[in-house]
């Protein structure tokens, strides 16, 4: 544990460096406490490269005080935390729901009274990130992403396992920029970790690049019987979109069977993506009123997910000439559009201005979209159907020069 601590000093130290340019966050000043000396310079970078040759619990204490957070002794709950993030990461693969509800009462009455102090609130907000994402309670804000994908190499192998997991399911959500996307990538792909979790979460990347041989291949490699349901049904779905992606009928799709309909207790963050997948493709083969429909069924599990929806969403009903029924999903977006990206909420602006036919564009609005947009893949469905009804709006407005900007900066 004091390894991982000493890794979390370092982070924190160099961030409020780099933020600050404060110099009592440099090394050289870093190492006095109240005029004493805590340790070598060399030893600190001993203890924030996780490897001090004799770990001395004052030094840390000392090394934390700096960070103005809380230390304790870490040797007497070393012992605690290592077992309950075991059991924990254990019974996410391997067990039900319920042996899952036994370890969140353990953690209330064991571990939660250690939230304050540094590295425990962090292993335990790790702790109620997991379980409020199994649960289908929350996933973590855009701040507790940035975190913890920063400091990720701060901590063991469970955690990791955990970050890896909520991290995905966060851009998969909420983030779809490239920059994000390819964070979380990168993170999964080069992890060594020899975890089923950690192995469906690459076979997913694998299956988002097309490479259907590879995601077959690492889920064949799987004990599906010994699996949890909850990662029985990330195999599955996985499999689900594997088939569904092959077809080259819209009436093909009916016969794929959809693992969330038989896997009602798994959190609606995950089971909702099965509907959407589906409302995509049938999107794809221009069959909006079967898109619109399983659109609205993902947004019935996950009201979030009309947020993500609403250009499709939008689109559907355009071709469908039903845009007096976007109200309703305006209002669900509504609620939740505080937790998405600010590219969310121009392009659900832009789609209520447009179906509304309110007030001509605003040009710097218009530029932030473009812009926006840019950070997303240049084939994204959200570039094409921006480029679309914006083809419209310049045909009827004569504003031509809105199209120039929007090529410009998309290809830039």
């Amino acid at each position: 544990m004091y390894n991982n601590i000493g890794k979390l000093i370092g982070f924190y130290r160099k961030r409020e460096f780099d933020t600050s340019k404060n110099p009592k966050y440099a090394q050289s000043n870093f190492i006095i406490f109240n005029g004493r000396r805590i340790c070598s310079q060399s030893k600190l970078s001993s203890i924030e490269n996780g490897k001090p040759k004799i770990p001395y619990a004052e030094e840390y204490h000392y090394l934390i005080n700096n960070l103005d957070f809380r230390a304790m002794d870490y040797f007497s709950v070393e012992n605690v935390y290592n077992d309950y993030l075991y059991r924990l990461l254990n019974c996410v693969q391997f067990e039900s729901n319920m042996q899952l509800e036994f370890l969140y009462q353990e953690f209330e009455s064991l571990l939660h009274g250690y939230r304050e102090y540094f590295y425990l609130h962090e292993l335990n907000e790790v702790i109620v990130l997991t379980f409020n994402l199994i649960k289908g309670i929350s996933l973590p804000t855009d701040l507790q992403f940035e975190f913890y994908m920063d400091s990720y190499n701060c901590y063991s192998i469970e955690l990791q396992c955990l970050i890896m997991n909520f991290t995905y399911l966060f851009v998969e959500n909420y983030n779809p920029t490239r920059s994000a996307r390819e964070k979380v990538n990168e993170l999964i792909m080069n992890s060594q970790i020899c975890e089923p979790l950690v192995d469906i979460l690459k076979a997913t990347l694998y299956l988002r690049t097309g490479n259907f041989i590879k995601t077959d291949e690492i889920l064949s490699s799987i004990k599906k019987s010994e699996l949890s349901n909850y990662l029985t049904f990330k195999i599955e779905r996985l499999q689900f979109m594997m088939r569904s992606e092959l077809v080259t009928h819209q009436t093909q799709l009916m016969q794929i069977q959809n693992p969330s309909d038989k896997y009602n207790e798994i959190n609606l963050f995950e089971r909702s993506r099965t509907h959407l997948h589906l409302a995509t493709l049938y999107f794809s083969f221009k069959e909006f009123d079967l898109a619109f429909t399983f659109y609205k069924e993902s947004i019935l599990i996950n009201p979030e997910i009309a947020c993500v929806s609403f250009i499709y969403v939008f689109d559907c009903l355009y071709e469908l000439n039903r845009l007096n029924e976007l109200d309703k999903f305006e209002a669900i977006s509504s609620i939740h559009l505080n937790r998405f990206t600010q590219l969310h909420a121009e392009v659900r602006s832009l789609c209520i201005n447009l179906a509304k036919n309110h007030s001509p564009l605003n040009t710097r609005f218009m530029n932030s979209l473009f812009t926006n947009l840019s950070t997303l893949n240049r084939e994204s469905p959200y570039v094409h159907i921006v480029r679309k009804h914006l083809l419209k709006y310049v045909a009827s407005t004569h504003r031509y020069k809105l199209i120039y900007d929007f090529e410009r900066i998309i290809e830039n």
